[in-house]
């Protein structure tokens, strides 16, 4: 692949129409010219000339989620991609054994909108340069040491699907970040997902859900677009989706370092429910990353809150941690204190840092 840098030359939007709109073979081969310089490119120019009337729903979308027009390429890339998976997905069925009349009705994909879209706010936020970051792997780290005692292993058992009826959790509602409070609380179950602890909230909760908004895209067949012409429709859609295939899905994304995709997922969670010890442990980790100090003690103070105690003795040391990167070091300074007091798996490094 020849190097965009060297080139410096990139598909636009007028590209994209003047390629779709012309019938001059000069003109495009010359922008196909330009797009071969980018296999990811060359693969969305084809998607969009196959579905040119596809490029009137991108136009709605740039109004909806004001799209800046230096992003427009990225959105053309990924739009282009994903027309061209749904039309290899409508060939793939077409070319099957199933009757033509059995695959006439339209055929759709669903894509969740923050697979494709971060919202502003989190988009604009900057990572902690890599050796100041918390990273997924030193967390697993941590979370593998502290199962080696038998009373842990026990929290560790993987649990069966099916859910057991029992009412939400109370919310949780915090007036102003503090130190950790000191109470006594249950210990709910555990499992792990991409080596990172979960607490099973498939256990405590009545059929949990996470409703988010989605793309989806439909289309017939392609046997059947050459038979009556039809185009490819886009709209957005509210999808409810089972909490542990959404919460599965969004560790992934953390444990690949994507702190902004993984931390609107986890807002998401805690729009449905706000005392979720999940979502909040997470995104204050997400929050830290990204220098949102504040934010981050917000969340790890609202876990040492919650009905269960499984995140309390990560959320303390991490809750001192992002006051120290606020420069409340009186408040840091107490918190370390009181890990040490406990003894727990934090308190050599604790005592280490109150000895500076």
């Amino acid at each position: 692949m020849n190097s965009r840098n060297k080139h410096n030359k990139q598909l636009s939007r007028e590209d994209v129409i003047h390629y779709i709109s012309t019938n001059d073979e000069r003109i495009k081969h010359t922008i196909e010219r330009k797009s071969s310089l980018d296999d990811f490119e060359h693969d969305a120019l084809e998607g969009w000339s196959q579905h040119p009337h596809a490029l009137t729903h991108l136009k709605k979308s740039d109004a909806r989620f004001k799209v800046k027009s230096n992003t427009f390429l990225a959105t053309t890339i990924i739009g282009g991609l994903i027309i061209v998976a749904v039309s290899l997905i409508l060939w793939n069925l077409s070319d099957s054994s199933t009757p033509i009349a059995a695959t006439s009705k339209k055929l759709s994909l669903t894509v969740e909108q923050s697979d494709l879209v971060i919202p502003e706010n989190i988009d604009t936020m900057e990572s902690l340069p890599s050796p100041e970051l918390i990273k997924p792997k030193a967390i697993q780290k941590e979370f593998k040491q502290k199962i080696a005692t038998p009373e842990t292993r026990k929290l560790t058992q993987n649990n069966n699907e099916s859910d057991i009826k029992v009412s939400d959790l109370p919310l949780i509602k915090i007036d102003q970040v503090q130190q950790p409070a000191i109470h006594l609380s249950n210990t709910a179950k555990e499992i792990y997902v991409s080596d990172l602890k979960l607490i099973d909230y498939r256990q405590y909760r009545n059929r949990p859900i996470v409703e988010t908004k989605t793309f989806i895209l439909s289309g017939l067949p392609a046997d059947q677009e050459n038979a009556e012409r039809s185009t490819t429709e886009t709209e957005m859609s509210t999808l409810e989706i089972p909490y542990y295939d959404y919460i599965k899905k969004t560790q992934a994304q953390f444990a690949k370092e994507n702190y902004k995709g993984a931390l609107t997922r986890y807002l998401t969670i805690l729009e449905t429910y706000p005392d979720d010890l999940n979502a909040l442990f997470y995104s204050g980790l997400c929050y830290y990353n990204l220098k949102q100090y504040s934010s981050a003690t917000n969340q790890f103070y609202q876990c040492t809150l919650g009905q269960f105690n499984n995140f309390n003795e990560e959320a303390e040391w991490y809750l001192a941690k992002s006051y120290s990167a606020l420069g409340e070091t009186g408040k840091a300074s107490a918190i370390y204190e009181l890990i040490l007091s406990k003894n727990g798996y934090y308190a050599q490094q604790a005592k280490k840092l109150i000895a500076k």
